[in-house]
């Protein structure tokens, strides 16, 4: 049983390739061109990344809205944008976590930025198995 119509999943898979593709056209040019130009750690290669940056949120705005307009009728979609809210949520979470740990471990708690990654990717586990599976598990 297909959830996603195949021209739909074709479609994401190309929307994710074009992703990997504009990121292998930036490494290309940070490695080789760049390089060979000398134009690292120069401020002579910024039209570059200002210009790299406003494809990206372009192809992210076209494959998006796309999917949108492609996916509103089918039945999978209201669980898949539950699936990204949830997401959305937990990497503000995250997010919140890392910065507080980053700024306040240093000057407050004495521990790394390593010790702050490890300690907020403990709090985010703990709250996810609390919050997606104990608590629905209690109810029922």
């Amino acid at each position: 049983m297909n959830l996603v119509p195949p021209k739909i999943y074709n479609f994401f898979l190309l929307w994710i390739f074009g992703f990997f593709l504009l990121l292998s056209i930036d490494l290309f040019f940070e490695g080789f061109v760049f390089e060979w130009l000398e134009w690292n750690g120069t401020t002579k290669n910024d039209w570059f990344f200002a210009l790299w940056w406003g494809i990206v949120v372009i192809w992210f705005l076209y494959g998006s809205f796309t999917l949108y307009i492609k996916m509103k009728d089918q039945k999978v979609f209201k669980t898949l944008i539950n699936i990204l809210k949830k997401l959305f949520y937990y990497f503000l979470l995250f997010t919140g976590i890392i910065l507080s740990t980053s700024h306040l471990g240093d000057n407050f708690m004495g521990i790394s930025d390593e010790e702050g990654y490890l300690l907020t990717i403990g709090i985010i586990s703990l709250m996810a198995f609390i919050l997606e599976y104990l608590i629905p598990k209690l109810k029922n």
